[in-house]
């Protein structure tokens, strides 16, 4: 679901997968996490198969609330940090972090990434 007020600040992934991620829990409810964040899957069967992939004893866990991700007005780029794309937990923690990396807000919740915020990007111009 997109808002009118954060153009694809997205609360779900996909409108095939309606719904909150899932992640990997032990048996303390601990959740999964590499030291670089905790891994989100869009399916219950995605988490499963990891867990089974990389023989971990974690459940799959569905969180309370959807993630919040958020999309380049522009060229559509998903915010991301290194290779994951980020999850953020509420709208506010994703207008705190985006700025610190370059993320520009627009006009109507819009939101662009460093490039087209820069104008360094070829997206208007493809589209015309």
């Amino acid at each position: 679901m997109t808002t009118t007020t954060d153009r694809l600040v997205a609360t779900k992934k996909a409108a095939s997968e309606p719904g909150n991620c899932w992640v990997l829990t032990d048996s303390f409810g601990v959740d999964l996490d590499y030291g670089d964040g905790i891994f989100h899957f869009d399916t219950k069967t995605k988490a499963e198969e990891r867990a089974e992939h990389e023989d971990l004893e974690h459940r799959p866990r569905r969180l309370d609330k959807p993630c919040v991700l958020v999309a380049c007005s522009c060229c559509d780029y998903v915010f991301d940090e290194d290779e994951w794309t980020n999850h953020f937990e509420s709208l506010d923690e994703a207008r705190k972090v985006l700025p610190d990396f370059g993320w520009v807000p627009g006009e109507n919740g819009t939101w662009r990434c460093e490039g087209c915020a820069k104008g360094t990007c070829d997206c208007e111009a493809d589209r015309a």
